[in-house]
């Protein structure tokens, strides 16, 4: 006998009401934090919108697939309980080889007696068993009954609730590839922040090595190349101190480690009893350590050649260290307000090492090098020098 428009649409209207229901709970249980909270939610959201009394999630013992482990299910009243510690045979009775090997979606036995979680019986009902499947392999069931309500469970209620344990299985693989995937991440982070550490202690290892042989060198130029040679390493020692201060992986912010290297450097060579200091102005720029070295390369350049040059014969001033964002990229500058640039100088046509490095190290990272006076505009006073890359 087949039924009319108005009669269907009365017959499939509850139906309807759960097919909703379960898009409903979906969301909801996507937005749970881990495996656990969503299990407990899962058993929840089944009894209030689709309509059992009891549920109990419980999933393949990866270590004896022949047993079943607990999850979250609930007590003789239909309350949500913690079933984590409970571990029983994955018994053969009620079709479960059929559940697990694929063979039905799921199965109904009606007046069978249930238990409680010590495995004691507690009375008859309807039970309905449906898979849950990663991919295409099942990893554990769902098993419903009414023993509260002593309600029949109906083919729709076996199908809703297939449909529903595709959907909790679903999700609860996704959790356990996010908690894997965030345990690696914190493994990896912690592997990272040892090697970054006993590196950083292998450059400080080096630099002190370097100090000492600095000082023992008879030659003075000898000893002045040697200390240039620890600056150098110094700018990699601070580096790697700025990695361990950094939440990003491999990430420095850029302001901090080029005003750690040239406050250093000013302490370093006394700076503060010469009357000497360091002005720092910057925006926040995060860049990645392979960029990162070359700019603290060029400010170590930079600030000792001022610190060696610009304040001669006891005069004291300002170095100023500037770093903004411009544009898609971001400026660097270092200016002093010391006696500037000697009478025709041209650093297109210098052939000091330092100018040369700095300029070698801004072609490293497709960056731009401007020389010019003191950004006060005084003739003959200062110099800066303006650096600009993308960031």
């Amino acid at each position: 006998m087949e039924c009319n428009g108005p009669e269907r649409g009365r017959l499939l209207a509850p139906l309807d009401a759960r097919l909703r229901s379960l898009h409903d709970i979906a969301m909801a249980l996507s937005r749970a934090a881990d495996e656990s909270a969503l299990c407990r939610k899962a058993v929840e959201l089944c009894i209030d919108r689709l309509g059992f009394d009891r549920i109990g999630i419980w999933f393949v013992d990866p270590a004896d697939p022949q047993w079943k482990v607990g999850s979250w299910g609930t007590d003789e009243g239909g309350r949500p309980r913690d079933e984590r510690g409970i571990r029983i045979p994955r018994t053969s009775i009620d079709h479960r080889d059929e559940i697990y090997d694929g063979s039905i979606p799921y199965f109904i036995k009606a007046g069978r007696e249930v238990y409680d979680d010590r495995s004691h019986p507690v009375g008859r009902s309807d039970v309905a068993i449906a898979p849950l499947w990663d991919g295409e392999t099942v990893i554990g069931e769902l098993v419903a009954d009414n023993l509260c309500s002593a309600r029949p469970i109906a083919e729709d209620d076996g199908e809703i609730l297939a449909l529903f344990a595709r959907t909790v299985a679903h999700l609860c693989v996704l959790k356990r590839s996010e908690a894997a995937l965030k345990t690696a991440l914190e493994a990896k982070a912690v592997l990272l922040g040892e090697l970054q550490h006993r590196t950083k202690n292998s450059f400080a290892l080096m630099r002190s090595l370097i100090s000492i042989e600095a000082g023992r060198a008879g030659d003075l130029a000898l000893g002045e190349a040697l200390r240039k040679l620890r600056d150098r390493v110094s700018v990699l020692t601070t580096l790697y101190a700025n990695l361990d201060d950094s939440a990003g992986l491999g990430i420095v912010e850029l302001g901090e480690y080029l005003g750690r290297i040239a406050a250093d450097l000013l302490k370093g060579y006394g700076a503060e009893t010469r009357g000497i200091s360091l002005s720092r102005s910057s925006e926040p720029v995060p860049l990645h350590v392979k960029r990162a070295v070359p700019l603290g390369l060029i400010v170590n350049e930079l600030v000792t050649d001022a610190l060696k040059h610009a304040f001669p014969e006891g005069r004291g001033g300002t170095i100023a260290l500037g770093l903004h964002r411009e544009g898609t990229g971001a400026l660097l500058t270092l200016s002093d307000d010391g006696v500037g640039f000697p009478p025709g100088f041209d650093f297109h046509s210098s052939k000091g090492f330092g100018i040369a490095l700095v300029d070698m190290l801004c072609g490293q990272i497709g960056g731009s090098l401007a020389i010019g006076s003191d950004p006060s505009g005084k003739a003959g006073t200062g110099a800066s020098f303006l650096v600009r890359f993308e960031a």
